[in-house]
């Protein structure tokens, strides 16, 4: 009877990609930590909770301008607007993109964002309502 080989398995993937944060403790982040600590201020200034001021430097220039404008808070402003879920997925090493629900009695929306890793830390990079 021939003998049996067990073909050798590939190295395990982690399901989820760490990012570093440079500005120190903690070390590591996941992609759904990350969207959770980034994110949820930025759907806070979309739904008049939060002020705009309060993120600018977690912003980049081109999505403060688009929040100053006030362009995308119209679109999404409903009495009892609230964050229904926030996902976020690794794209790279150094880029994170994620999707933020809001809901309210009358409609529900979806805002896109994107996360990049820089010198100074983690910026909203792109914002967009869908």
């Amino acid at each position: 009877m021939p003998e049996r080989t067990v073909p050798e398995r590939a190295p395990a993937v982690p399901r989820r990609t760490l990012f570093a944060n440079p500005a120190g403790a903690p070390a590591d982040r996941s992609s759904g930590a990350l969207a959770a600590r980034l994110g949820e201020p930025v759907v806070d200034v979309l739904l008049g909770r939060r002020p705009l001021s309060q993120i600018k430097s977690r912003i980049s220039p081109a999505v403060h301008a688009l929040l100053k404008s006030n362009a995308l808070r119209q679109v999404l402003h409903e009495p009892r607007a609230r964050l229904h879920s926030l996902h976020a997925r690794p794209v790279g090493a150094d880029l994170v993109e994620g999707c933020a629900v809001i809901s309210s009695p009358k409609r529900t929306r979806a805002v896109v964002l994107r996360w990049e890793r820089g010198e100074a830390g983690w910026l909203c990079t792109f914002l967009a309502a869908v």
